[in-house]
């Protein structure tokens, strides 16, 4: 939990940047990572990278909408400790 509270202080100063995908696809990353297994069962906590949540936006969801499809994700630098941020994580890495 440190290493978010790092990332959005960061962010929150500007000394961070990172496109809106990737925090809101790290914030579900935090929360889920923090569900019990009693609650959600071993083996159904879903971890996504920034990158596959476009892919899956643009081809699905909003597949018809031209500027969805036409955004490219920003470059951002890997975030230590944050699943789907962080270069390697037990959780997931993406980056």
């Amino acid at each position: 939990m440190n290493a978010w509270l790092n990332v959005s202080k960061a962010y929150n100063e500007s000394t961070v940047d990172l496109p809106a995908t990737a925090i809101l696809v790290a914030q579900h990353n935090m929360v889920t990572e923090t569900i019990s297994d009693t609650f959600i069962g071993d083996g159904r906590k879903k971890f996504f990278c920034p990158a596959d949540v476009l892919a899956g936006v643009k081809a699905g969801l909003l597949s018809l909408n031209a500027q969805v499809t036409a955004f490219t994700l920003p470059t951002y630098a890997p975030v230590a400790g944050v699943p789907g941020l962080a270069s390697s994580h037990a959780s997931i890495s993406c980056v």
